[in-house]
């Protein structure tokens, strides 16, 4: 079975959340390509929020709001399907 690369974002705030598929691609090289469009706007939100960003990543950027079980949180990854 032949492998693909889904780029989704992964996003809370304190009034709703929601995952979004931001597209699929054939070879990690081009998932990358997707990832890297979005991953500008979400370091800038993260340093507009004061989020904490606890990984970044090759194909994964995590960032959050301090405390353990926060609920505002940004992640934009790279997942591997078949």
């Amino acid at each position: 079975m032949k492998k693909h690369y889904v780029v989704v974002l992964d996003w809370a705030t304190n009034d709703e959340a929601n995952v979004d598929i931001l597209g699929v691609r054939h070879t990690f090289e081009e998932a990358e390509e997707l990832f890297n469009t979005h991953l500008e706007y979400e370091r800038k939100l993260a340093e507009e929020k004061d989020y904490i960003i606890t990984e970044d990543s090759r194909g994964c950027f995590v960032a959050q709001e301090e405390g353990y079980y926060s609920a505002e949180h940004t992640s934009l990854l790279i997942m591997e399907a078949e």
